[in-house]
C-alpha cells in the first residue's frame, strides 16, 4: 500500500525527489470544480492528488526550519504560490497531459527579507522537486564543532559531508562517512587498549566487530557497547540497502553518532572538572596544615 504523502514532505525533501502524485485532468484548476459531478466521481486517490497540487500552488503551511541569515530555527510563512502552465494537451492514451512549474516563496516570521524559494515540476507521471534556495543542505544543522577535539578536523569534515550527501538524496554515501567515524572511534580505543601489558592483539584481530566492541568495552562510550549493531546497520546500508532506505534511516544513525560523541565530551568535561577540584582540594589541604 502506498504511503501517505504529507504536504511538508515536499519542502523537507532533497532535490529531485519524485512524488507519485498523478492527475490526468486539468479541470482541477477551475474554480468551483470540487462541487461538480465530475469531481464527485473521482476516486479517493485522485481527489487527494488534486488537494496536494492545489496546496502547492496556493500554499497555506508554515515551515519550521533553520533560517541561514538568522542562524536560528524560525517559522516561515508562505507569501507566494504560482503554477506556470507549460503545456496542456490531450492524448489518446493518457487523456490530458500536464506539464507545469509550481513556484513557492516563504518569508521568515522574524525578518521578512529572509526568504525561502521552492520549485516543483508537475508532470503527467508525478511531481519532482527541481529547485530550492537556500539549499536543503543549508537547512541542516552542522555537527557540534566541539567534536573536533575527539575525532580531529578531518573526520569532523567527513561527518558534515554525511549531512550534505543525505540532503542531496545520496543515502548510501552518507552511511559511508558515518561508518568511517565509527571505525575511527574503535581504532582510537584500540590504540589505547593495545598498550596494556595483557593485551592480545591476535585475538582482537580475528574477532568480529561486535566481539571487538566487547573487548574494548572499558575504552568505549557506553552507547556503543549497548548498541553494538550500529556498525552492522551502517555496513548493510553501504552494501545492501537502497538509497531511499538509507535516507530513511540516516537521521537515527546520525543521532547515534552524536550521542556517542556527546558522551565522549561529557567524559572529558567530567575528567577535567575532577582534576581541577582535586588540585583545589590539595591546595586547601596544604594551606591549612
Amino acid at each position: 500500500m502506498d504511503s501517505i504523502i504529507k504536504l511538508e514532505d515536499f519542502y523537507y525533501s532533497p532535490l529531485y525527489k519524485f512524488f507519485d502524485v498523478k492527475y490526468h485532468m486539468p479541470n482541477f484548476l477551475r474554480k468551483g470544480y470540487a462541487e461538480t459531478e465530475e469531481y464527485k466521481k473521482l476516486d479517493a486517490r485522485n481527489k487527494l492528488n488534486q488537494l496536494i497540487i492545489e496546496s502547492l500552488i496556493n500554499p497555506n503551511i508554515k515551515l519550521e526550519i533553520k533560517c541561514n541569515e538568522c542562524s536560528k530555527k524560525r517559522v516561515f510563512i508562505p507569501v507566494f504560490g504560482r503554477l506556470h502552465q507549460e503545456n496542456w494537451r490531450k492524448s489518446a492514451t493518457v487523456g490530458f497531459s500536464k506539464e507545469g512549474i509550481i513556484y513557492n516563496e516563504f518569508e521568515c516570521s522574524k525578518e521578512t527579507k529572509h526568504r525561502l524559494f521552492f520549485i516543483f515540476r508537475l508532470t503527467n507521471k508525478g511531481i519532482i522537486k527541481i529547485g530550492q534556495h537556500p539549499s536543503f543542505a543549508d537547512f541542516q544543522e552542522s555537527f557540534n564543532p566541539e567534536y573536533i577535539s575527539i575525532i580531529g578536523n578531518e573526520k569532523y569534515l567527513e561527518l558534515n559531508k554525511s549531512i550534505g550527501l543525505s540532503a542531496h538524496g545520496i543515502g548510501i554515501g552518507s552511511f559511508v562517512y558515518l561508518r568511517r567515524v565509527f571505525e575511527f572511534l574503535l581504532d582510537k580505543a584500540h590504540k589505547v587498549a593495545s598498550t596494556e601489558s595483557e593485551w592480545d592483539e591476535g585475538k582482537f584481530s580475528k574477532s568480529r566487530i561486535k566481539e571487538k566492541i566487547e573487548i574494548l568495552r572499558e575504552y568505549l562510550p557506553n552507547f556503543i557497547i549497548e548498541n553494538k549493531n550500529i556498525y552492522g546497520i551502517l555496513s548493510k546500508g553501504i552494501h545492501e540497502l537502497s538509497e531511499s532506505e538509507c535516507l530513511e534511516f540516516f537521521p537515527v544513525l546520525k543521532s547515534s553518532i552524536e550521542i556517542i560523541l556527546d558522551e565522549e565530551l561529557d567524559n572529558i568535561r567530567k575528567k577535567k572538572k575532577v582534576n581541577e577540584i582535586t588540585r583545589s582540594i590539595n591546595r586547601i589541604e596544604n594551606k591549612i596544615r
